[in-house]
């Protein structure tokens, strides 16, 4: 017997029942049951949510089912931090600088100039 997990909650989904929502981008996103499937089309974050396995692991309560949300393979874009690349953040966090400095500039310039035009 194969056990599917919920792609929101966590839960097990037993053969024949739950639904499946396949994307465009060809990613299989399961639900056991029909709340499930509203709280993902609201796009409601499960980490929030208190009923879900995720929330209960983060907070430290007893979960009786695999923890296989937080496995790479699985559909869980809601769960997983983006890795960031530093070096791009810190080019554009100091271009940002730059941009400030030249607005700055702009803004005495043109005050200089209405100031010598009257």
């Amino acid at each position: 017997m194969d056990l599917k997990n919920c792609s929101v909650c966590g839960f097990s989904i037993y053969p024949g029942h739950g639904s499946v929502f396949i994307k465009n981008n060809l990613k299989i996103i399961r639900f056991c049951r029909s709340k499930c499937r509203k709280l993902y089309e609201l796009k409601k974050n499960p980490a929030f949510l208190r009923w879900t396995s995720f929330n209960r692991s983060i907070r430290g309560l007893k979960v009786n089912f695999k923890n296989n949300f937080l496995d790479k393979s699985r559909n869980s874009f809601f769960f997983l931090k983006k890795n960031y690349n530093l070096f791009l953040t810190l080019q554009t966090l100091y271009f940002f600088k730059k941009i400030e400095k030249i607005k700055n500039n702009r803004k005495i310039d043109f005050k200089i100039k209405k100031i010598k035009n009257k």
